[in-house]
């Protein structure tokens, strides 16, 4: 079917970036973005339609859960931003936005440094794309945890056991796409700027070094 070639296709293409980056300098650096970005909306797209269709399923257990979300937000209990985090339909517009807020200054941090160390062949286009590549294997592990989140029976909650071997599962699923984020990352940035691997590394951790420092400050 042609939906499906079309899903195939992209899948295709983000691997042929993952397991051979050496192919992103055969196109321009804005072209690279705007192929990146297409997956990434694809997929994006598909994941909420696929979360529409999972909490319309479990219709009770959300709307008993997103009430229970409201009662704490206007007793005090939790912030706005826990709030939109929990309420669905919030929950999916505030997933996508801080999703690509956090793909776009990880991407404009990590050009910073690039800048900052002197790099001569770094490309802001060409960054941004990297992560968008690399991010798109984080955006994967989301629909096994949606789905197990999902499928989950209450008892899982009451029993100290499955609750530490449900999270756990649902940890390895986001852990696997984060390590295969940071890799594919770090092998784009060789690949694509000629960085050794400690320069690559160092470029990575850049954003989450900074991003950790700020939530430090703030919590004094």
């Amino acid at each position: 079917m042609k939906f499906l070639k079309i899903y195939s296709e992209a899948f295709q293409e983000n691997w042929r970036y993952s397991i051979r980056p050496e192919t992103i300098l055969e196109i321009s650096p804005a072209t690279f973005l705007l192929h990146t970005l297409r997956i990434q909306g694809l997929y994006f797209g598909t994941y909420v339609v696929f979360n529409m269709l999972v909490s319309f399923a479990n219709w009770k257990k959300v709307q008993s859960f997103s009430s229970v979300m409201r009662t704490y937000y206007n007793e005090g209990k939790i912030s706005f931003s826990m709030f939109l985090f929990n309420v669905f339909p919030w929950n999916l517009f505030t997933l996508v936005f801080s999703f690509l807020l956090a793909m776009l200054i990880a991407g404009s941090l990590s050009h910073l440094f690039l800048w900052l160390l002197g790099e001569e062949r770094k490309s802001y286009f060409r960054i941004l794309g990297i992560t968008a590549f690399s991010n798109f294997y984080i955006l994967l592990s989301f629909f096994p945890i949606l789905l197990l989140f999902n499928i989950a029976p209450g008892s899982f909650r009451q029993d100290t056991f499955k609750l530490v071997f449900f999270l756990s599962l649902n940890g390895i699923f986001l852990l696997a796409g984060f390590l295969l984020q940071a890799i594919l990352f770090v092998r784009g940035l060789k690949s694509c700027f000629g960085l050794n691997t400690g320069k690559a590394v160092l470029t990575w951790s850049f954003p989450l070094v900074l991003f950790a420092f700020l939530i430090t400050i703030s919590l004094k």
